[in-house]
This record gives structure tokens, sequence and C-alpha cells, in this order.
């Protein structure tokens, strides 16, 4: 049998595999668009994360410029203090205001915690009130 090649031609199939190029285009921009998306998402977390930690090392730093006031003075006076103190490789700074209160024998003591970089956002604040000690009390 012979095979005549000029009546053998190839036509195109109607069932074939692949993607055309707008196809692939359109696919490229919907991945590039989730990537986009991704990498905000990325960086947004990365900046809340090192926010908390910064509010949570304000928050330690707090803590222990009240327990040194405890130990320094039995009895702070009242009026504003500040300084600063180098922790966890970064300088702070904190603000302490120390006032009276109704009762005679309590004092309310307000230290605010920002990095030295930008002293006007603070980042921790707490509140506490000190009992005068019994041996500095006039009523005994």
């Amino acid at each position: 049998m012979k095979v005549n090649s000029s009546t053998c031609k190839l036509a195109p199939s109607k069932t074939s595999s692949g993607f055309t190029l707008l196809e692939v285009l359109i696919a490229l921009m919907v991945l590039a668009t989730a990537l986009v998306a991704l990498s905000g998402t990325m960086t947004m977390t990365t900046k809340t994360q090192i926010y908390q930690k910064e509010r949570t090392y304000s928050h330690y730093i707090a803590m222990y410029r009240l327990g040194e006031l405890k130990t320094e003075e039995p009895w702070p006076n009242t009026g504003t203090t500040r300084g600063s103190i180098n922790m966890l490789n970064r300088e702070w700074r904190w603000k302490q205001e120390v006032q009276k209160t109704t009762e005679d024998g309590l004092r309310r003591v307000d230290i605010k915690v920002s990095l030295a970089d930008d002293e006007d956002y603070v980042l921790g604040k707490i509140t506490a009130f000190l009992g005068r000690p019994p041996e500095l009390d006039p009523r005994q």
C-alpha cells in the first residue's frame, strides 16, 4: 500500500491541550496580586509584633522603676521625676508623677515609659498607689 505524502496533512485538533497566552497572563496577574497582598500582610504583622514587644518591654521597665521607687525612698515626695535606663540594648525614658490623694496615707504614682528616640510617644504606663510606712505615719 502506497501512502501519498501530499494528501497527509495535519489539521489542528479541536481537543488540543495546553493554555493560551491570554490564560497564562491572567493566571500570572492573579498570582502577582495575591503575592502583593501577602507581602503587605506580612509587613503589617511584623510591625505589629515589634510594637507589641516594645509595649511589653516598656511595661517591664515601668514595673522595674516602681520597684526601685519602693526600695529607694519609703515615702515619695510629690512631683515629677524623669530618668533613663538602658535595658534590652535600647535606651528608654521614664517619667514618674507622684500625686497626693484624698487619703493622707496614700500617694498615687504614674510611671510612663517611652523610647529615647521619641519621648512624646508613650509605650507603657502604670499607675500604683503607695501607702505611707507605719514608722512615718504621724497618727501612730
